[in-house]
């Protein structure tokens, strides 16, 4: 009998068996059509991306996003605008109506900042 189950538990033990799967996760890297632009799309902040730099990222066929912090929002705008960014992106729950509007007026497309940015 203990024959019997040396037996089984040694070609129990040389079964591969696959670990249980809870999730799969789906393919990151697939896009939609709609979406490509054909562009790579930066975040920057303002403060620190020179004019410079915005149109070497342009030259580049690279987008420029500024990001606008908290603090002297509509000042920040105007900047975005004299460097060339392409468009803003607020911190989440920043974005006011009048911010939106200012954006709007200074031609600045508003852009929501994906999660953890």
């Amino acid at each position: 009998m203990k024959l019997v189950a040396f037996a089984f538990g040694f070609v129990l033990a040389s079964c591969t068996v696959a670990p249980p799967r809870w999730y799969e996760a789906t393919d990151s890297t697939a896009q939609r059509p709609d979406l490509d632009w054909g562009h790579t799309v930066l975040l920057l902040d303002p403060m620190t991306t020179d004019l410079s730099t915005v149109d070497d990222l342009h030259g580049q066929r690279k987008r420029a996003v500024c990001k606008v912090g908290a603090d002297e929002r509509d000042a920040m705008l105007q900047l975005c605008r004299d460097k060339g960014f392409d468009a803003v992106s607020f911190v989440p729950d920043t974005a006011s109506d009048q911010l939106r509007r200012r954006a709007r007026q200074l031609r600045l497309p508003v852009l929501t900042a994906p999660a953890g940015t």
